[in-house]
């Protein structure tokens, strides 16, 4: 069981809720989702575990048809922006608002992600493509 102290909970919850729509905001909450957000951001080992078994391991499939490696680059991207934090900042997944599933608000992240890279792949010539002298080889 995770276990995250209800003041750290409380101010996450309460830095996610826009004035004047509280309510409104309350009823659609992913409590749990959020509660797992929360604990990952704070660096919970177990926390960290269960967002790796139940939302970046289901992450692949909602990813289309990509290549296997545009695939595993792409987790490994989302892995480091949404749980590595700075000196400056907390990691990105304390973002998470919860007004999604955290699964659903992952793998957009993902499918940005991955539209890069395919798009970085796509615009790379094949080193048998290239000649001295070409604008490729610089």
């Amino acid at each position: 069981m995770l276990q995250v102290p209800v003041e750290t909970f409380l101010g996450h919850i309460a830095g996610h809720l826009p004035s004047g729509k509280v309510l409104q905001v309350m009823k659609i909450l992913h409590g749990s989702d959020l509660y797992l957000a929360c604990a990952c951001a704070q660096g919970e080992t177990r926390a960290l575990q269960a967002f790796e078994q139940h939302v970046l391991r289901r992450v692949p499939a909602r990813l289309g048809r990509l290549s296997p490696n545009i695939v595993e680059e792409s987790v490994q991207w989302v892995r480091k922006r949404l749980l590595v934090g700075s000196a400056h900042a907390p990691p990105r997944i304390a973002g998470y608002g919860g007004r999604g599933p955290l699964l659903t608000w992952v793998a957009i992240i993902a499918a940005r992600i991955a539209g890069d890279l395919a798009g970085m792949h796509g615009r790379q010539r094949p080193v048998a493509e290239q000649r001295v002298g070409s604008p490729w080889t610089g």
